[in-house]
């Protein structure tokens, strides 16, 4: 049997990975079968969700993914580039001369592709591999669907 923490932890992942989309009605009966839980465990983590909001619960209605509005993103998106860009200077900090002799090399081809009016190969050449160790997300929240043109939900800040 799924605890109602074990609930509210896979329902949480299922929303932030966008398996379950921005304003999707979330139906208990069905949620409970996913999950192999009880109804009143999945009801639970859906309220425990409406308190984070992360759920939007309406009396009658049932629950729905929320939505994050414009603002939201807005924010979200000026939040990130204020990290990305800490994080860049320490890694730039941090970097070996191995490692900033690779991204002299991508910048360089990037020069010339983009010189030749080459955008979508400068786009992919910009790219560094990734450690296998490190698994992307499938839609990063606060990007639109591809599905539908409702956006991701906010993860709660922390407190």
């Amino acid at each position: 049997m799924t605890s109602p923490d074990d609930a509210y932890l896979r329902l949480r992942d299922l929303i932030y990975s966008g398996e379950l989309m921005p304003n999707e009605r979330l139906v208990e009966a069905d949620l409970a079968q996913r999950l192999q839980a009880g109804r009143a465990i999945v009801r639970t983590a859906l309220v425990r969700l409406g308190q984070d909001g992360v759920v939007t619960l309406t009396p009658h209605r049932g629950a729905r993914v929320r939505v994050v509005t414009d603002a939201e993103a807005v924010e979200i998106l000026q939040t990130r580039a204020v990290l990305e860009a800490l994080t860049a200077r320490e890694a730039a900090r941090r970097a070996s001369a191995k490692e900033i002799a690779a991204i002299r090399r991508i910048l360089g081809g990037m020069s010339r592709r983009l010189e030749e009016g080459d955008l979508p190969s400068t786009r992919r050449s910009s790219r560094p591999s990734r450690p296998a160790t490190r698994r992307r997300p499938r839609r990063p929240c606060g990007s639109i669907s591809a599905r539908s043109n409702r956006r991701c939900p906010t993860p709660p800040a922390a407190s």
